[in-house]
């Protein structure tokens, strides 16, 4: 096995190579080693090996993009507690090896999203994962907190749409009811946890210190993907779009089940107050405003009469008076 892993990360080497310093020769059996690797039946333990003895970027990419394709592939034929050993070990690789490569990070990533979705109908060990990135948002530390950002913007492309999803070989079906499940069970989770890190870091006197400051770029970036989703308990016939030039954006329309969320006054009130926290800075303050423009078409059946509407967007328009008075 130590064989194979020098051998992958020797080819790693050739094809990272300036041009002037290999041949065209040696580039392609290069590219050749790397991609009969990709192609074999390679099992989930090879790919694990290769993270614990590698410490090659390129090559770890390369063993986080074979995991997806094993999990797509072999799903049906694979353990499914090996897959959860994985995942766990996956997650728990990042967290330890901070150094990686941004590129890297994503894709294993990326490949734990796809474990994570492919599994979603199953039922099995699904809620584990969302634990894990709950001790790293409330864990305080920046660092666990960006991962755990990546895992949760990671998870909301692969069920937000066909376009944003991995190609996993099955039918529009699949995706749908993946979606449907994702939106009861998961995403209203992911947005409280979202939340709940942005009010941390609005409370902390570091909050322009940059790194924290990139955190609360990337949560309220969540917030925005999340204010902006397209439920699947509307109608595609009757979806409503917000175009603002050549983008279109839904209106947020959340099931009653957001009810209790949505109505609690305090929640409008805070994402006015990060709005006047990141106002000076353009990049962070146009996810803010983002979030707000989105919070402003809130909509259906989430509001359970006309007296609930009117209390909303009365709180709204009190805190947005507030704002421009300040």
């Amino acid at each position: 096995m130590a064989n194979f892993v020098h051998e992958l990360e020797q080819a790693a080497h050739i094809i990272l190579a300036p041009p002037q310093a290999v041949t065209h020769q040696q580039r392609q059996a290069a590219e050749e080693v790397i991609l009969a690797f990709r192609k074999s039946n390679n099992s989930l333990s090879v790919c694990r090996h290769i993270f614990e003895h590698s410490k090659h970027d390129y090559v770890l990419f390369q063993a986080a993009t074979t995991i997806k394709d094993v999990v797509v592939r072999n799903w049906k034929e694979l353990d499914k507690n090996e897959i959860e050993s994985v995942r766990s070990f996956l997650l728990h690789f990042v967290t330890q090896k901070q150094s990686l490569q941004s590129y890297v990070r994503e894709q294993v990533l990326q490949a734990v999203a796809i474990i994570f979705k492919r599994g979603t109908l199953d039922g099995k060990n699904r809620h584990q994962l969302m634990e894990d990135v709950s001790q790293m948002v409330a864990s305080g530390n920046p660092q666990m907190q960006t991962i755990a950002c990546s895992v949760l913007s990671a998870l909301l492309n692969e069920f937000s749409s066909s376009a944003r999803a991995s190609d996993m070989g099955l039918n529009w079906e699949f995706h749908t009811t993946c979606k449907r499940n994702f939106e009861v069970n998961d995403l209203k989770q992911i947005f409280m946890l979202a939340v709940q890190l942005l009010h941390q870091h609005s409370n902390s006197p570091e909050l322009h210190n940059p790194q924290r400051k990139a955190v609360v770029s990337r949560y309220l970036n969540v917030c925005e993907q999340i204010l902006c989703w397209d439920f699947s308990n509307i109608r595609p016939a009757r979806r409503t779009m917000i175009v603002s030039t050549d983008i279109l954006v839904n209106f947020f329309k959340p099931d009653k089940s957001w009810r209790q969320t949505v109505m609690d006054k305090k929640l409008v009130e805070y994402f006015f107050q990060i709005h006047s926290l990141v106002r000076q800075d353009p990049e962070v303050c146009h996810h803010a405003l983002q979030c707000l423009v989105q919070m402003a078409s809130l909509s259906g059946s989430v509001f359970l009469a006309e007296e609930q509407r009117q209390e909303y967007f009365t709180n709204y328009i009190r805190c947005f008076l507030l704002m421009l008075s300040r």
